[in-house]
């Protein structure tokens, strides 16, 4: 192989997951506004994108991707819910979700492709409805805080239930459909 053609071939394999991340960031800002505005935290398409970019993606660049699109909300790109952004978001009511995305990612990059080739789709919805459900745990521990337990699980999980188990079941059509969800 020439000179030339190995520089290329470590540029590519350099640039080409910098962009991957970008791309997977920008989708969880598109699904971001399609949100239905609830009291306290709005229920959008976040988690649903999020899962699935992760089971696609690996741990490494769904973690990655969910990283930058946090960091771009916090530098005052409009990536967050109804177009909002900024250090306040990130602190606000929502923050706890926002924070386990990284983890909710990481978690579906590590176990989905495992709990899919021995459980098939029941793995695949497990493992889907329990990074939604590490999002919504850690928004509850968020807003407990600051409005009490009760208060917390009423604005902040109740109102996620039917949505979570909708969202867990596409996300596993959805990757089974790609061809990932059994190996």
């Amino acid at each position: 192989m020439s000179p030339n053609v190995l520089t290329l071939s470590v540029a590519r394999a350099r640039v080409f997951p910098v962009l991957y991340v970008l791309a997977g960031s920008l989708v969880l800002a598109a699904s971001a506004r399609i949100a239905t505005p609830l009291m306290v935290v709005p229920t959008t398409l976040q988690t649903l994108a999020l899962v699935v970019l992760a089971a696609i993606s690996g741990p490494r660049l769904a973690a990655a991707m969910a990283l930058t699109y946090l960091a771009e909300g916090l530098l005052g790109l409009p990536v967050f819910a109804n177009g909002t952004a900024g250090p306040l978001v990130i602190l606000g009511p929502t923050a706890g979700y926002l924070f386990a995305f990284p983890l909710a990612a990481w978690f579906v990059g590590t176990f989905h492709g495992v709990a899919a080739s021995r459980m098939g789709l029941v793995g695949s919805f497990a493992i889907m409805l329990a990074a939604h459900n590490i999002i919504v745990s850690a928004g509850v521990a968020w807003l407990a805080p600051q409005v009490g337990f009760v208060q917390a699980l009423t604005v902040g999980a109740t109102p996620f239930i039917a949505g979570t188990l909708v969202k867990s079941v596409l996300a596993t059509v959805a990757v089974r459909l790609m061809g990932r969800g059994v190996a």
